[in-house]
């Protein structure tokens, strides 16, 4: 009797054991759930927070950009030589603020914002149907170019007005309207291929500098003394029909002013060809230099794989033939050379009967 009552004491006593085991148990469970669940929820909150403030500064800097004062127009004189500045920044603001309330609607929104501006300041419709005025579509990268384009606008802005008095102090010509459009973010590794610069003249008053935010002082200046050298070169050619050898020698003669003023500048569409393609695109260019074929010639600007013409083979050429010609000229000022024809220009340099 006594063995079995042990027995049933010690059996009760196991189970009154066993049974505060799994209260003790089922009690640290119970916790350890309230502790997941309190991290769970706190993890939860600390992720919203950072996405919060994460858009609230995107939000800032966007806002802080639009409400920055824009430097545009700017105007000057030299001489009697009138001149403008007129950057896009307000305008790209504009669409990048319409952009919030209609996403799916930026075609539109850019034309009304950008375009139609673009098209009041004189660009035709054959202008503005080139590639540097599609619709940008990366908006938060935009966003971000056109903040650091902004605090960079005064260096910007004094660049151009320096290149444009350099340039018309040894060439002196009408009055100049230059603009400035942002680079859109997607067009990022061919700015870079330009010094993140890009110019472009259609008439003999306008210059077109397109800027991503990358670029350098130096760079900005000879672009613009280049594309300033364009325009001159337009007043006195106005109704020339540009052949290969006139394109070529016309941005021959506009990177020999532009190194006129800044000869330490490194450009890289002005190094000579290379040895193993130097020949075959001398043959090319000498059966083909009358050719007025506008596929033709800007496949000697942009490159050729099919004829083996390498990338700015017009520009290489066109450096080539103008400092041979320089050579033997010496004695001639730059308003002069620059109206000498270019078929004078070919026959006087050493390449004419190579």
């Amino acid at each position: 009797m006594v063995g079995r009552r042990i027995s049933n004491n010690m059996g009760i006593f196991m189970w009154k054991c066993n049974l505060v085991e799994e209260q003790k148990n089922n009690s640290l469970l119970l916790w350890e759930r309230v502790i997941v669940k309190k991290v769970f929820y706190f993890c939860i909150t600390l992720s919203m927070s950072i996405f919060l403030i994460s858009c609230s500064n995107e939000s800032e800097k966007f806002e802080s950009s639009s409400d920055r004062i824009i430097q545009s127009p700017i105007a000057f004189k030299h001489g009697e030589q009138e001149f403008e500045i007129i950057n896009y920044y307000q305008e790209t603001l504009d669409f990048l603020k319409a952009t919030k309330e209609q996403p799916d609607n930026l075609e539109v929104l850019y034309k009304q914002s950008v375009l139609d501006t673009l098209r009041k300041n004189g660009f035709g419709y054959s202008e503005l149907s080139d590639w540097m005025f599609t619709t940008p579509s990366d908006i938060e990268a935009l966003e971000e170019t056109m903040s650091k384009l902004i605090d960079k606008q005064v260096l910007l802005n004094d660049s151009i007005k320096e290149a444009l008095l350099e340039s018309a102090t040894l060439l002196p010509g009408g009055n100049k309207t230059i603009h400035v459009l942002p680079s859109w973010p997607e067009f990022g590794a061919s700015m870079k291929e330009v010094n993140y610069v890009g110019g472009y003249v259609w008439n003999k008053d306008s210059i077109l500098i397109q800027i991503d935010p990358s670029f350098l002082e130096e760079d900005l200046k000879y672009t613009v003394a280049h594309e300033y050298h364009h325009t001159v070169y337009r007043e006195m050619n106005a109704d020339i029909w540009y052949s290969l050898l006139e394109n070529t020698l016309v941005e021959g003669k506009a990177d020999i002013f532009a190194k006129t003023i800044y000869p330490n500048v490194y450009v890289p569409w002005s190094e000579p060809l290379i040895e193993q393609e130097n020949q075959k695109v001398w043959e090319i260019f000498r059966e083909n230099m009358e050719s007025t074929d506008s596929s033709f010639i800007e496949g000697f600007t942009h490159g050729n794989p099919y004829y083996g013409i390498p990338q700015w083979s017009t520009y290489r050429i066109g450096n080539q033939i103008m400092q041979s010609f320089l050579d033997e000229n010496s004695g001639l000022s730059i308003e002069e050379w620059t109206k000498v024809s270019e078929s004078d220009i070919f026959q006087k340099s050493k390449y004419y009967n190579k």
